[in-house]
């Protein structure tokens, strides 16, 4: 029992003085990129079971017997270093702290600062753009200073227009002349870069004015703003009347029959521009063209085969056919084949580009298309009223209740109205100047295949109204 309570007394005596010679003293280094270096040089009664944990004092830590840190500002800075001895929970505890000065994390400038030369991002800028000057040479380094200055000659008084940076901006109006002075506060050395002026081209005002094209037949208008003195920095904003449509040099939007008051707005930040026009432009209702066609079966032809004739009028010089099965064609006469069977509508669109010639006509299911294939050839009418060699004239065209064709009394026709589709929806016989009714068919267009007595056949168009 004695040796026990001795053997107690021993391990408590040897605690206390582990204790005792455990101590945190650290050094610390600056090292070439700024950064500091702690060494923990204290004494440790364990050091393999020693943890060293560190407060940089910037509001970060660290853990281990050689750490470093860095710090972004120049300041002084409390550093403190714990050291405790993890062999057992009697083991040692103690914390030093010390007081550092650091120079922002930079190498601090030594010797003699190189300016070097002053270079601008634009040589001949427009008059009142940024133009931005930088330094060439060696400028780096804790304790660098610099002082921008201009002048408006090379040899007049400089003044100074920007500290603290190797890189210095300013919107340019006039003639100026620039350098910068280095100087390094470690050493009180300084150097000045070389001079360089710069000469501003003054910028012709902003012109506003443009000039507009109206497609008929797209029913779109481009707008064209005049580029003259305006550079590639300008906004060009489109108004119709208060309310934007768009932006950029050249724009082009749909557009509805009718009166617009439009207003070009250009601004330009790097000249210091603004200029407006306005100006009310008439958009004419497309009405001075017409488009008209009209097609029947080629009773002399192959099978399934259509005559198609573009009657349209009034000058249109663009035309846009829709066969109605998902294929379009352009050209005055075109020529389409059906390769599927089903119901197609064809439409037409005639125009005058920068006109108001513009004017669309559909015929709705004119080819019934069944497994056979189906043509059309469309070619130039004769007439208004007849489609071949003209053997009888059919008046009046269009007609309200009557027709009459116009011939001997004596001669002797066989007459059949057929709708656009081929169908026959009446047949008569009927002597020349003889008054046909049709005051039973619905207002539309219709193809008549006139029969005289020696059997020549001619196809012609009745408008009924």
């Amino acid at each position: 029992m004695k040796t026990k309570l001795l053997l107690v007394a021993f391990l408590s005596f040897f605690a206390a003085k582990m204790n005792a010679q455990c101590s945190a003293q650290f050094t610390y280094s600056v090292n070439p990129n700024g950064s500091v270096t702690f060494t923990a040089n204290g004494t440790a009664i364990n050091p393999p079971a020693t943890l060293y944990t560190w407060d940089f004092g910037n509001g970060s830590a660290g853990v281990g017997q050689t750490v470093t840190a860095v710090y972004n500002n120049t300041a002084s800075y409390i550093v403190c270093l714990t050291v405790l001895d993890t062999f057992n929970t009697n083991g040692c505890t103690t914390t030093w702290c010390d007081s550092i000065y650091v120079n922002g994390g930079a190498t601090p400038c030594t010797g003699a600062p190189n300016a070097g030369t002053t270079v601008a991002s634009n040589y001949s800028p427009v008059q009142g753009s940024l133009v931005t000057f930088s330094l060439t040479g060696n400028t780096t380094g804790n304790g660098i200073t610099y002082q921008w200055q201009r002048g408006i000659t090379a040899t007049s008084a400089f003044f100074n227009v920007g500290t603290g940076t190797s890189t210095f901006s300013e919107n340019l109006y006039s003639d100026y002349c620039y350098r910068c002075i280095t100087t390094c506060t470690n050493s009180g050395l300084s150097d000045t870069s070389t001079i360089l002026c710069v000469t501003p081209v003054l910028a012709t005002a902003c012109n506003a004015s443009y000039s507009f094209n109206y497609n008929a037949l797209l029913g779109n208008v481009a707008f064209t703003a005049a580029t003259a003195g305006n550079v590639s920095t300008a906004v060009y904003s489109w108004y119709n009347g208060t309310t934007l449509m768009g932006t950029g040099a050249n724009y082009s939007t749909a557009i509805s029959p009718g009166t617009y008051n439009i207003c070009l707005l250009v601004t330009n930040a790097a000249t210091n521009c603004v200029d407006s026009s306005c100006g009310t432009i008439t958009i004419a209702n497309p009405n001075t063209c017409s488009a008209n066609f009209y097609i029947y079966p080629d009773s002399l032809g192959a099978p399934h085969t259509y005559i198609g004739v573009n009657n349209s009028t009034n000058g249109a010089s663009a035309y846009a056919w829709s066969w109605g099965d998902g294929t379009s064609s352009t050209g005055q006469y075109p020529s389409h084949t059906y390769a599927s069977a089903g119901n197609y509508s064809i439409c037409l669109t005639v125009g005058t580009p920068g006109t108001t010639c513009y004017d669309t006509m559909c015929l709705a299911a004119s080819i019934n298309k069944t497994a056979a294939m189906y043509s059309i050839n469309f070619g130039t009418p004769t007439s208004v009223s007849s489609v071949s060699k003209e053997l009888a004239t059919i008046y009046p065209n269009p007609a309200k209740d009557n027709f009459t064709i116009k011939g001997l009394s004596t001669a002797k026709y066989q007459v059949e109205i057929m709708n656009l589709n081929g169908s026959i929806l009446k047949s008569v016989s009927a002597n020349g100047n003889q008054a046909i009714n049709i005051s039973s068919l619905a207002n539309n267009i219709y193809i008549l295949k006139i029969t005289n007595q020696d059997g020549t056949t001619q196809f012609a168009k009745l408008i009924k109204e």
